[in-house]
C-alpha cells in the first residue's frame, strides 16, 4: 500500500506535516508512505523513519501547470492508495487530482469536490487537539482514516551523530558553555508580515530569560531578507545572556 503526503514547502510546514506521517504510520504500519516536499526543506526531515521515501521537487517542477502535470504522471506509476495534501493550493489539489489516489484527502476549499475524494474543514476542537491549531490541523487530515488520533504527536529533527557533533562544535566556537542551558527561540518570522513588531520581541525574549533557567538564548531566522532584523534586535534587548 503506498500512500502520497504532500507538503511542498515551507520549512517549517515541511516539518511540522510530519506528524501525519507519523500517523499514518501507527494507522497503516506496513504502508509505504512518500513524502512530497522542496529540495530545500529535506535537511529537516531526513531521517525520520516514518517517511519511507522523499520526492523532492525544485520550484520549475511544482509552480508551473506544465511541471505540475509531468510530475503528476510520474507518480501516478505508484499507485497511491491514499494521497495527503496537506499543502492546501491549488498546484497541490490539481497533483492530487492527477495522480488519482483511491482516497484523495485534503482540506476544504473552493477546489476541494473537484480534487479531493474527501475535504475537512480546517477547525480542530480545541478541547481534543493537546498541542495546538497548527498540529491539530494537520492530525485532522487523518481523523477520516482511524477513530484513534493521536492528538499528542509532536515533529521531531532526527540528527545523525556527525550532526550533534557538529553542533556542538559551532556552539563551543562561538563562545557558549556546554554545561549551561540553552534554548533556541526563532523569534523572528519567515518575512517582514509574519514578523511581530521587534520591540515587542525583545521583551518577550528579555522575559523568557528571567523566568528560565537557560543561560543563553539564540535566536534564529531563515529568510535571508530578514537577517538584518535580528541584529537590530540587540538595540532593544536588555540581557547580556543572549546570543543571536
Amino acid at each position: 500500500m503506498n500512500i502520497l503526503l504532500i507538503q511542498y514547502k515551507m520549512i517549517g510546514d515541511v516539518l511540522t506535516s510530519t506528524i501525519i506521517a507519523e500517523q499514518l504510520k501507527i494507522i497503516y504500519p506496513d504502508a509505504q508512505i512518500h513524502y512530497l516536499i522542496s529540495k530545500t526543506a529535506l535537511a529537516v526531515v531526513e531521517g525520520n523513519t516514518a517517511i519511507d521515501k522523499f520526492i523532492c521537487v525544485d520550484n520549475k517542477e511544482f509552480d508551473s501547470w506544465r511541471g505540475v502535470f509531468t510530475l503528476a504522471r510520474k507518480l501516478k506509476k505508484n499507485n497511491y492508495s491514499i494521497s495527503i495534501d496537506a499543502y492546501g493550493k491549488n498546484n497541490s489539489a490539481l497533483l492530487s487530482r492527477i495522480v488519482g489516489a483511491v482516497q484523495r484527502i485534503g482540506y476544504k476549499k473552493w477546489f476541494a469536490p473537484w480534487a479531493y475524494t474527501t475535504a475537512i474543514k480546517n477547525s480542530p476542537d480545541p478541547e481534543i487537539y493537546k498541542t495546538g491549531l497548527s498540529l491539530g490541523s494537520r492530525l485532522l487530515l487523518t481523523a477520516s482514516l482511524t477513530q484513534n488520533v493521536q492528538w499528542d504527536l509532536l515533529p521531531k529533527i532526527h540528527l545523525s551523530e556527525s550532526e550533534k557533533q557538529e553542533g556542538k562544535n559551532w556552539l563551543i566556537e562561538n563562545g557558549l558553555d556546554l554545561n549551561s542551558p540553552i534554548t533556541m527561540v526563532s523569534a523572528l518570522g519567515s518575512s517582514m508580515n509574519k514578523t511581530l513588531p521587534l520591540i515587542y520581541m525583545a521583551q518577550v525574549v528579555d522575559l523568557t530569560v528571567q523566568k528560565t533557567v537557560s543561560r543563553y538564548f539564540s535566536i534564529t531566522c531563515l529568510h535571508k531578507k530578514i537577517k538584518l532584523l535580528k541584529y537590530t534586535m540587540l538595540v532593544y534587548l536588555k540581557h547580556k545572556n543572549i546570543f543571536l
